[in-house]
C-alpha cells in the first residue's frame, strides 16, 4: 500500500495504534487504495502483470497494393497492431512472447524490442503478428502514487475521517450509550475525487 497505519498514526498525532487498531487501519487503507484505483482505472502502485491476448481475427499483416501501374503495383506496408494493455502507464516491458493460432505445432517466439514492437504509455505497437495470434505480455505498469503527494494526503485525510469515526462507535457502544459526537464525513470527497481527474484513465479496455 502507498499509505501505512504508521503514517497515519504519524499524520493523526497517535504515538501507536493498539494492534487491533491497526488492523482497522490497514483494512481501512486497503478499501481506500481499492477505491481510488476504481475511480482512477488504473493501479496507483508500480507491479508486474502478465496477460494474454488474442489478435483481432480482421487484422491483416504483411504489404497491400495500393494503386496498380504499368510495371508494378506501389505497396506500403500495413499499420501496426496496436495492443492496449489492462494497466498504464507502462512503466516497461520485460518480455512479449507470440505464437500462431491454434499454433500448427509452432511454439512460443519471443519478440525483439524496438524491431517487433514499440512500447507506448498504453501499451504496445506490433509489428509482426497476424490474425488469431496469441500474444502474452510481461510488464510493470502503474502510477507511482506514494511520489504523487496529492494522493498520499487525500488517503490519509479520508482514513483519518473514518478512524475517527470508527473509534467514536466503539468507545459509545462499550460505554453503552451514544456520544453526541458528530460523524466525519466518510471516503474521498467530490473535491478531491474531481482532482483525481487528471490522472484517470480514459482508454477503453476490450
Amino acid at each position: 500500500m502507498i499509505v501505512t497505519a504508521e503514517e497515519l498514526a504519524i499524520y493523526m498525532d497517535i504515538q501507536r495504534f493498539t494492534n487491533r487498531q491497526e488492523d482497522v487501519a490497514n483494512l481501512v487503507l486497503a478499501g481506500l487504495q481499492s477505491e481510488i484505483e476504481t475511480i482512477l482505472r488504473r493501479p496507483v502502485t508500480i507491479d508486474e502483470y502478465v496477460e494474454t491476448y488474442t489478435v483481432d481475427e480482421t487484422y491483416l499483416n504483411g504489404r497491400a497494393s495500393f494503386f496498380p501501374m504499368s510495371n508494378n503495383d506501389l505497396t506500403y506496408p500495413m499499420p501496426p497492431y496496436p495492443l492496449t494493455l489492462r494497466n498504464s502507464p507502462v512503466v516497461a516491458i520485460g518480455q512479449i512472447r507470440t505464437r500462431n493460432y491454434p499454433g500448427y505445432g509452432i511454439g512460443w517466439v519471443t519478440q525483439t524490442p524496438g524491431v517487433d514492437y514499440t512500447v507506448r504509455r498504453w501499451g504496445v505497437d506490433l509489428y509482426k503478428v497476424n490474425a488469431n495470434d496469441e500474444v502474452e505480455v510481461t510488464y510493470t505498469a502503474g502510477l507511482d502514487g506514494a511520489s504523487i503527494p496529492f494522493i498520499k494526503i487525500s488517503i490519509l485525510r479520508a482514513a483519518a475521517r473514518e478512524l475517527i469515526n470508527q473509534i467514536d462507535d466503539v468507545v459509545g457502544i462499550k460505554d453503552l450509550q451514544t456520544r453526541d459526537i458528530p460523524r466525519k464525513e466518510t471516503g474521498f470527497t467530490v473535491d478531491e475525487i474531481e482532482v483525481f481527474q487528471r490522472w484517470k484513465r480514459h482508454q477503453i479496455i476490450s
